[in-house]
């Protein structure tokens, strides 16, 4: 075995190049560039872990002032780092922050720097725009996760033993983080090209949309709204709505102190808008279930003291599985009418669409009245009279529900949606449920802003995926349908 042969030869051989780099190594007598002697410097980043003198490190680290420099940093020994002039040219910059603070993959730095407004230019991403103490280098922004965590992982990677006192910044990193998922969703979306700027976005307009769902004017024929009753359903909308009990959010604050960076922009409702309809239904109960469902409503309802929002509830597009533009949203009291109204017609209020199919695991209750709850609605959010909606029971959930339901809500028995089972939108939470502990104790814009993120993550890894999946389907079916051939030839040859 490789591990035994490691063992019985090696072993110790790792171990004495372990300590070897550990100390001074071999380069002990003199400076590894000039000579000079006794070098006492040596940089853990750069290769080689060689010996410098003092005026070789400093010439060394000239432009890389994130290195770490061993028992001391490059800050200690006189390094000040010039940013935005040419080497020996005339400089316009001035002094930072005395404590200035780097934030990047190999620890947290304290430097030296002399600078004006290049900090964005070099993918150092500051704090604040004006007179910033702390910045985060944009490597790092992109695979941090989850962001308290990995700050302090960043903290023992920079002193493992705990001597040093390093200075607190992961308020200041968490708000760089989170300025940098906001900007990149935004630059995805194509905001940058537009004059009137960010603000002007649009609801919904940073949700990654699903390609494969029927959008008219992008992937749908001319004409599409007039084609005979026979085939109309090739232009429907399948969708799947459920809440998550899981992703809480407790009671730490306040929109007004912390609002989202994109108001309803993407996966979520416009909380504004959202929050003011609820008011006026403060009294609303919970939507009645089946009976075999009462157990299950119960223990969503524990633990809500000290909640903001006992959960989400979400629409999803029940045969790929992309989360809704602005189908999203809070709950306060667990599964209200009031809460799953708004979001399912906020999720579908950008659509023209004739016929939709909306899949939920209490739509037996939930469809009763639902057009005359609709009339409350805000009038952006009610649906055309002449657009045909049909309610479905997830198939893994019908079989729970009381035996009137299971014809009239079964995809089974229904025309025109193929084998959905409208389970979609529950693979969904086994994904999102991992942010759950981190999200919950955010306050509430950083916490909107984190699904939305996530929420458009996944949107797009099944975007990029939908080829695969396709090709996985089709394959099934043709297996499928090559044993339903072979069956059936070997009961005529039998009869």
């Amino acid at each position: 075995m490789p591990l035994l042969t490691w063992r019985d030869n090696y072993r110790d051989s790792y171990l004495d190049a372990t300590l070897l780099q550990e100390g001074r190594g071999r380069f002990s007598g003199r400076c590894s560039h000039c000579s000079s002697i006794d070098p006492k410097y040596r940089c853990r980043t750069c290769h080689g872990y060689r010996m410098l003198c003092h005026k070789c490190m400093l010439k060394k680290h000239e432009d890389e002032p994130l290195h770490i420099i061993e028992v001391i940093s490059l800050c200690k020994i006189g390094m000040r780092y010039q940013l935005g002039h040419r080497r020996g040219g005339l400089s316009l910059a001035i002094p930072g922050h005395a404590d200035f603070v780097v934030i990047a993959s190999n620890g947290i730095h304290l430097i030296k720097i002399n600078f004006s407004n290049q900090l964005l230019e070099i993918g150092w991403w500051p704090s604040t725009p004006i007179e910033p103490q702390t910045v985060a280098t944009t490597d790092l922004l992109r695979i941090t996760n989850p962001p308290t965590d990995f700050y302090l992982a960043l903290e023992q990677m920079t002193d493992g033993y705990g001597l040093q006192k390093l200075p607190d910044r992961l308020s200041q990193w968490m708000l760089m983080l989170r300025e940098w998922r906001h900007i990149k969703m935004v630059k995805r979306a194509g905001r940058g090209f537009d004059m009137a700027g960010i603000k002007a976005t649009k609801q919904g307009e940073l949700a990654i949309p699903c390609r494969a769902c029927p959008q008219p004017g992008i992937n749908l024929p001319t004409g599409w709204e007039t084609s005979p009753g026979d085939i109309i359903w090739l232009y429907a909308l399948i969708l799947a709505e459920d809440a998550n009990f899981k992703i809480k959010g407790r009671q730490r604050s306040n929109d007004e102190a912390d609002p989202p960076l994109g108001p309803g922009w993407a996966t979520f409702v416009n909380n504004e808008e959202y929050e003011n309809h609820l008011a006026r239904f403060v009294t609303q109960e919970e939507i009645s279930h089946c009976v075999t469902f009462s157990a299950l409503s119960k223990a969503n309802s524990k633990g809500w003291k000290g909640l903001r929002a006992t959960g989400i509830g979400s629409v999803s597009c029940a045969r790929h599985e992309m989360f809704r533009p602005n189908g999203t949203g809070n709950l306060q009291k667990g599964e209200r009418y009031v809460n799953m109204d708004f979001i399912f017609l906020s999720s579908i209020v950008a659509t023209s669409l004739l016929m939709i199919t909306i899949s939920y695991d209490i739509a037996c209750q939930w469809s009763k009245n639902f057009m005359t709850r609709m009339k409350d609605m805000p009038a952006n959010l009610k649906m055309p009279s002449h657009v045909q909606i049909q309610y479905r029971v997830p198939k893994f959930h019908l079989p729970a529900h009381t035996e009137k339901c299971h014809a009239p809500y079964s995809f089974n028995f229904t025309r025109w949606v193929g084998r959905t089972d409208g389970e979609g939108v529950e693979r969904n939470w086994s994904s999102l449920n991992g942010t759950a502990r981190c999200v919950a104790v955010m306050r509430p814009g950083g916490r909107q802003d984190t699904l939305d993120d996530f929420c458009n993550f996944g949107n797009w890894r099944k975007t990029v995926g939908l080829g695969d999946a396709l090709l996985r389907k089709l394959t099934w079916q043709s297996r499928k349908q090559l044993s339903i051939i072979g069956h059936s030839n070997i009961y005529r040859e039998s009869t």
